[in-house]
């Protein structure tokens, strides 16, 4: 930005003794070299207007008192440089006391109750005979420790999470959970806060919302998910879900045999839709609420009833194909449609046999053995027919394989790390790579002429864009296939599925939907597409709720059916 420019800056202004609602002013202001958002900001204060109301505390970013929402996104005004138009707010889902200021008190009395101190051994404050005794600290148990303390507690996480947002209430949510976490995760500390924290980590999408809006860049949901693996440590898995994920999600050959000899079962507990692909529960199980709309399984699974190689006619490159859970128990069609796409762009595919769920159910659980067990498996599955790329046509089970897996192993040998390594950096997502090879490709080889009336809106999942950064990818697919794209208003919020969240949190994860639904209905699509198979199930039963006509289909699906 030239200093002699002008920034356009328009501010929230409301006085609750004045104002029944709030009322939105712009100013200009001239720029000068270096200027922050809370200098632009100080300039309206003393040239423009000395009622103007808001925080700020040290000017370095570490109090967190100056957060506001610019241009719709949490910032920490007083390190973040202006910017030529900006819109500036409170932040959401907190009372605004006045202007840009919201209110921050009482937070330190609701978190009393859950002793936010350092508890410690009598030994080691010299209450004991013979007086203090030494401690050895390891530097490798404060890690987690180290990053929840960066937090500045301002409020950015809870105003941008969409279950605080629904719940309209800010006494949880993210911003609780960073100002316990350095008690949770300090060695020193003896207090058991497994149960508190158990409840807290249960009301998480993992969604990553917060990491992507953090002012201070902190990997909120991943500690979100490190305190649910702490909670499995100390307090175990429940029995059924110890048993679903051990027995189920590590054999393949049970999971089937349970599955297909499922169908007397499946009559008792579930019905099917009326004029929907899908079945209903007959009533609650467990923690599954009766209104959730499951898909139906599949009569064969993928993996059962696909070559294990498929040989492109004209091949160009080879690649090996993770299927996922999803597409090969419940959308064995879609597992189809991306070998059929893949083939028409000169690519053959192999599906190793050995390849198991990505884990992604363990890890989120907090079960950290078995997501460890699965990933050496599935290295050992794809190490043994193929060393290139790795397409994933899933985002959350590519997100997992490709950001989780070498974390999980990170405290391992240098053999085993380089391994895993190997594997992830071999991981690509299949909008990613189809993307990549548009160019390469002749249109007439792989796609059909336009056809008229085919208005499609896609949704981006929460692993694919936050963990991997794919946007512009399926977008470029889809208007090269001759769609006509429209874009949602918030194409990125969260469907609210967020795994098994979605399934004992129907109420909840139903209201997150609905705003989705909304989204979408106001494009006029007749299509939403999307990359994530947890998204998919999620948007039909949204479909479902609100009686919509429109489809929801895997990108993969429409790719498909508009190629030759």
């Amino acid at each position: 930005m030239e200093e002699s420019q002008t920034i356009r800056m328009t501010l929230s202004r409301f006085d609750p003794e004045r104002d029944a609602a709030r009322r939105m002013e712009t100013h200009l202001v001239p720029y000068t070299q270096g200027m922050t958002i809370l200098d632009a900001i100080f300039y309206v204060y003393e040239n423009i207007d000395r009622s103007l109301a808001f925080s700020y505390g040290c000017r370095y970013g570490r109090c967190g008192l100056c957060a506001v929402n610019v241009n719709g996104r949490p910032t920490l005004i007083c390190q973040t440089p202006a910017l030529q138009e900006m819109v500036v707010e409170p932040l959401a889902n907190y009372p605004v006391v006045r202007d840009l200021v919201i209110e921050r008190g009482g937070f330190g009395e609701r978190t009393r109750p859950y002793q936010p101190f350092l508890e410690r051994e009598a030994r080691f404050l010299g209450k004991v005979p013979g007086g203090m005794q030494p401690e050895i600290l390891k530097p490798k148990e404060f890690e987690i420790f180290k990053t929840a303390t960066r937090c500045v507690d301002c409020y950015s996480c809870n105003s941008i999470c969409p279950i605080v947002s629904e719940e309209k209430s800010t006494d949880r949510g993210p911003n609780l959970m960073m100002q316990m976490a350095p008690y949770l995760f300090d060695p020193r500390d003896r207090l058991d806060r497994t149960g508190f924290m158990q409840e807290l980590a249960a009301l998480c999408l993992l969604c990553g919302t917060c990491a992507e809006n953090c002012p201070k860049d902190l990997s909120i949901d991943e500690i979100m998910a490190e305190a649910r693996a702490k909670v499995v440590e100390k307090r175990g898995l429940p029995f059924t879900k110890r048993f679903a994920l051990n027995a189920l999600l590590w054999s393949r050959g049970l999971l089937s045999f349970l599955l297909k000899g499922s169908s007397l079962v499946r009559g008792l507990l579930f019905k099917r839709v009326p004029g929907e692909s899908g079945l209903h529960l007959r009533f609650p199980l467990g923690k599954i609420d009766s209104r959730r709309v499951l898909p139906e399984l599949a009569e064969e699974f993928f993996l059962d009833q696909s070559p294990h190689e498929v040989i492109a006619v004209k091949e160009s490159d080879r690649v090996a194909f993770f299927v996922g859970c999803s597409m090969n128990y419940l959308f064995p069609q879609l597992g189809q449609s991306t070998l059929r796409v893949l083939n028409r762009f000169g690519v053959s595919v192999i599906s190793p046999e050995g390849q198991k769920c990505c884990g992604l159910p363990a890890y989120g659980s907090g079960d950290l053995a078995l997501a460890r067990k699965l990933a050496l498996a599935n290295i050992e599955a794809f190490e043994k027919v193929h060393s290139g790329k790795i397409v994933v046509a899933c985002g959350s089970c590519g997100a997992h394989l490709k950001k989780h897996y070498p974390k999980l192993f990170q405290n391992e040998t240098a053999a085993l790390r380089e391994r895993v390594e190997r594997f992830s950096e071999s991981i690509i997502d299949l909008t990613v790579y189809l993307a990549g090879r548009i160019s390469e490709a002749a249109p007439s080889t792989w796609m059909k002429e336009k056809l008229p009336g085919r208005r499609v809106t896609y949704h981006d999942s929460c692993h694919s864009k936050r963990k991997l950064q794919i946007q512009e990818e399926p977008r470029a697919l889809l208007r090269t296939a001759g769609v006509e794209l429209v874009e949602m208003a918030a194409p990125d919020q969260c469907c609210g599925l967020g795994g098994s969240f979605g399934l004992e949190n129907y109420e909840l994860s139903a209201k997150i939907l609905d705003h989705k639904m909304e989204d979408v209905e106001k494009t006029g699509a007749e299509i939403v597409a999307t990359g994530c198979m947890g998204c998919l199930i999620q948007l039909q039963q949204g479909i479902y709720n609100r009686a919509q006509k429109i489809k929801a289909k895997h990108i993969v699906e429409v790719l498909d059916e508009m190629s030759a």
